[in-house]
């Protein structure tokens, strides 16, 4: 909860400020998912999802957000051994 508290809500509300009135329909919402009490590692994964779909269809994503929450959501992850 500490990381979505620090990291990725505070991110969201940074790249909302930053759109000019044009650009208003590209905003991010909190994702709702994450702000549960525990927000568990599935939700962590399906958020790198929407940022990567954002950033498919062109529209904004905070600077380095997706990098940030991979690399936390990696680390908690379980390795398959080969």
């Amino acid at each position: 909860m500490e990381f979505v508290n620090g990291t990725i809500l505070p991110a969201i509300d940074e790249l909302n400020d930053s759109l000019d009135k044009a650009r208003a329909k590209e905003k991010m919402k909190h994702p709702p998912k994450l702000k549960t009490e525990m927000p568990g590692l599935d939700q962590v994964w399906s958020f790198v999802g929407e940022l990567r779909k954002r950033i498919e269809r062109k529209r904004s994503v905070p600077d380095g957000l997706l990098e940030k929450v991979v690399s936390f959501a990696e680390q908690f992850s379980p390795t398959i051994p080969r």
